[in-house]
């Protein structure tokens, strides 16, 4: 499969390109930069359009930083920094958008050095992780462009969830190709699930859809890429890679639609119905033809079976944690086990050994095996290990609780101290040098509440 999709016709043909990037929340400048060279990169590659992930200049979920007037005013003046440097190329940018007193999560399309128009999404989410309903107000037009005579819906994220909305407005009113940008979160299996979306989307309103989603860790939620470009038949035409920036270009011919959707109806949406989302209008955008431009390699679709894509959405998630919060060294209690062997395998390869400093911390009923089995892992990964053993602080302890704990039984509390002094010797450690602990508890431990507060759940 090549990247021209359709036929060969110039007259109907535009390249158009899915910037995959990893922006960070509240870092506007750093993004604005990072869309500039991908702007750039696209160019490189003789693209008529870029489209960028929801919210690119302020990062995905930005939640209560919206609601400080500065950084609004920031997001939007970078936005204007970032359109001087566009010139021919059409870019569609995410950013917080704000007009009387009312945010909006928009989408800025930039052209000739200019924000020429701006699409407000419509569907807002309000489940799971999202909650864009508290500080966002629906939007109610959607703009189409007009690319040599080739029409564009652009919409955002949640907009074609639904099974009427924006998309079909902007179908109505001619649309060939939907652009649509996202911040979608990685969970096992949501890709598969994306695909049928996308491609549904596609089959039932006879247009080409590029979808272009961010990547990378943000706190507690990993974004895992995979932006597509689906065919008007339903058709999956190709991927970008997952877990990875990565840029999707493509050239579509759009000369082939009006004969397939004369031989196959799109869906009929009653024009009331349309009405009642939202209102399109035509938007006129003089992009000239590149010379010259380079030849594009075959699309692919990338595939990732569920385990590989679980560990590497681990080793992102915990890389990007790293990177964002300015961390350049972790401390790992290292006993000897499987959960503290599986972090700092995923450790190693999301920042490198030499970045990881292992702490077995045995007691006096640590088996010899898990000491041995500690120093093992550590060998073989290239790990620096200490050994601290906790007797010495295990015993000050029950010497200073002797007296309040006199008359009573050992049980659970004595157990737990164990934990709770390798907790403190973790912390002190990271707090001495700057670094971040990272807990080996599993979600199993987290759910039925087998672990132990302020001791392994620490880091």
């Amino acid at each position: 499969m090549t990247s021209d999709v359709g036929s060969s016709a110039p007259t109907g043909t535009i390249r158009v390109a899915a910037a995959q990037i990893n922006t960070a929340v509240g870092d506007i400048d750093g993004n604005a930069r990072l869309i500039e060279e991908w702007i750039g990169l696209a160019e490189e590659q003789g693209a008529d359009l870029v489209a960028f992930p929801e919210l690119t200049i302020t990062g995905y979920p930005p939640e209560d930083l919206v609601l400080y007037d500065n950084f609004i005013a920031a997001n939007r003046a970078a936005l204007g920094q970032v359109a001087l440097m566009v010139g021919d190329i059409v870019a569609l940018v995410g950013f917080v958008e704000s007009e009387d007193g009312k945010l909006f999560n928009s989408a800025a399309v930039l052209h000739q050095r200019k924000i020429v128009a701006t699409y407000r999404k419509i569907h807002l989410p309000n489940y799971g992780v999202f909650d864009e309903r508290r500080y966002f107000t629906a939007g109610d037009e959607c703009p189409v462009l007009s690319i040599r005579g080739i029409k564009i819906g652009v919409n955002v994220c949640e907009d074609i969830w639904e099974p009427v909305g924006p998309s079909e407005v902007q179908c109505a009113a001619g649309a060939q190709i939907i652009v649509n940008l996202n911040a979608s979160p990685y969970e096992s299996g949501k890709q598969g699930h994306r695909v049928e979306i996308v491609t549904g989307l596609s089959h039932r309103n006879r247009v080409y859809t590029l979808y272009v989603n961010q990547v990378g860790g943000q706190d507690e939620l990993v974004f895992d890429g995979g932006s597509m470009l689906t065919g008007p038949s339903g058709e999956l035409i190709g991927t970008a890679a997952r877990f990875e920036e990565s840029m999707l270009v493509a050239d579509i011919d759009t000369g082939s639609l009006e004969n397939l959707r004369l031989n196959h109806q799109a869906q009929a949406v009653p024009q009331d119905v349309l009405d009642g989302i939202a209102v399109a209008s035509v938007v006129e955008l003089d992009v000239p033809l590149p010379a010259g431009r380079p030849r594009l390699p075959e699309l692919s679709i990338h595939r990732l079976d569920r385990l590989e894509a679980v560990y590497r959405a681990l080793i992102m998630g915990t890389a990007d944690y790293l990177k964002k919060t300015g961390f350049g060294k972790v401390a790992i209690a290292v006993s000897g086990g499987i959960d503290s062997a599986l972090v700092t395998a995923i450790a190693v390869d999301a920042i490198g050994a030499e970045n990881i400093v292992g702490v077995a911390l045995p007691s006096r009923y640590s088996s010899e095996g898990s000491v041995v089995d500690a120093e093992e892992l550590c060998s073989r990964l290239g790990v620096e290990l200490w050994r601290i053993p906790i007797e010495p602080g295990h015993g000050a302890f029950e010497e200073m609780l002797r007296e309040a704990f006199d008359g009573t039984e050992p049980g659970l509390s004595e157990e737990n101290m164990q934990a709770r002094i390798r907790g403190n010797l973790m912390m002190s450690i990271a707090n001495k040098f700057g670094w971040l602990v990272l807990t080996t508890g599993n979600k199993s431990e987290m759910a039925i509440g087998y672990a132990t507060l302020y001791g392994d759940m620490a880091g």
